[in-house]
């Protein structure tokens, strides 16, 4: 799921039933369907604009550029990589990049939007589910992304990691950034223990 900017409009994907879900966020209310063909859908991102979505389409994985105007693709964004599942996408605050992750060939990269080139592209421990998940804050700038049984904080230009911070018990499962982009959330689970907990992050 992700929400607009002006936070008039959530999207979802209905996983494995090929249509997206328009939500208007004051009627709590379904008031559009949008369908991208017979494809199993996972990632979602829209751009800071409100103009498009970015959906990701799995096996193989690649991105669909959906106009939210007129609701057509518009055009496909391939992921990196022999093989690829994309478990998270952001799109930087600029609207020039995407920040995507290949959880099959493990590696993160950076797509630029103006010729869908690979500007960086760098290995990740993300190949375990739900490893993989991106966090960006609104400044672009650093970029947060579940590994192992760590989170890297990683230069969003070049993709190197600038820290890693361990998460205190079992493993994470999302992430995301406060608005003003001071505390990462971090949602963890101990399945040995049958408990989760949330951890804020300065």
């Amino acid at each position: 799921m992700t929400c607009s900017p002006d936070g008039r409009y959530a999207y979802a994907t209905y996983y494995r039933y090929y249509y997206l879900a328009v939500i208007n966020t004051f009627s709590e209310a379904v008031v559009d369907s949008i369908y991208l063909g017979d494809v199993d859908m996972s990632g979602i991102a829209v751009s800071p604009d409100g103009n498009r979505l970015f959906v990701v389409v799995d096996e193989p994985s690649y991105i669909v550029v959906v106009s939210l105007s007129d609701k057509n693709i518009e055009d496909s964004i391939p992921v990196p990589g022999s093989a690829s599942h994309v478990s998270s996408i952001r799109v930087s605050p600029d609207g020039t990049r995407l920040y995507v992750v290949n959880q099959d060939s493990g590696r993160a990269c950076s797509i630029r939007l103006s010729d869908k080139s690979v500007e960086w592209q760098v290995p990740v421990d993300a190949w375990e589910s739900p490893a993989g998940q991106l966090a960006l804050p609104p400044a672009g700038n650093p970029l947060y992304l579940l590994e192992g049984d760590y989170m890297s904080v990683r230069e969003s230009g070049t993709g190197s990691i600038i820290d890693t911070i361990p998460y205190p018990s079992g493993y994470a499962w999302s992430v995301e950034t406060a608005p003003d982009g001071s505390f990462v959330y971090l949602a963890c689970i101990d399945a040995d223990h049958g408990n989760g907990t949330l951890v804020v992050a300065r």
